[in-house]
C-alpha cells in the first residue's frame, strides 16, 4: 500500500455474515474480520477515516532525497 493510505481505516459491513467491523483501508477492498470472522471479501465500505500516526511512525519520518549526503555527493560527481 502507498504510504498515503497507511493510517486509513474503513468501517465495513459483510454481505455474507452481516458483521460490522473496522479494517485497514485497501484500494481493492476489505476482508471481513467481524464477530464470525468469515474472511469474506464480499463487503461494502460504510465509512472511512484517517487515524493519527503512531509514535513509531512519527520516529520513522524520512528526509527528502535532496537532503541526504548521498544525493549531495552524486550532484558533485555529475558536475565534475
Amino acid at each position: 500500500m502507498p504510504v498515503e493510505y497507511m493510517n486509513w481505516v474503513a468501517a465495513v459491513h459483510c454481505n455474507d455474515c452481516g458483521a460490522d467491523s473496522e479494517e485497514g483501508f485497501h484500494i481493492m477492498g476489505q476482508r471481513c474480520d467481524g464477530r464470525d470472522g468469515c474472511g469474506s471479501f464480499n463487503t461494502r465500505r460504510v465509512g472511512i477515516q484517517k487515524r493519527p500516526p503512531t509514535a513509531e511512525q512519527r520516529q520513522q519520518v524520512r528526509r527528502p532525497p535532496s537532503c541526504s549526503v548521498d544525493a549531495a555527493q552524486q550532484k558533485v560527481a555529475v558536475k565534475s
